[in-house]
């Protein structure tokens, strides 16, 4: 589990380490700004996994 804080634009530092640990899968729960900042980060680091989105 990744925590981020939901006022955090730029998630791709954590990104990185998640693309980086090998095959996982991504659980995101947040408002639109979140999931579409999540997107943007996991795009940047190449995560080639299965994502899901619970968004509230």
């Amino acid at each position: 589990m990744v925590a981020i804080p939901p006022d955090q634009a730029d998630m791709t530092p954590q990104m990185i380490r998640i693309a980086a640990g090998g095959p996982t899968e991504v659980h995101i729960i947040g408002g639109d700004a979140f999931c579409i900042s999540a997107f943007e980060g996991l795009r940047a680091a190449n995560f080639d996994g299965p994502v899901s989105v619970v968004n509230h």
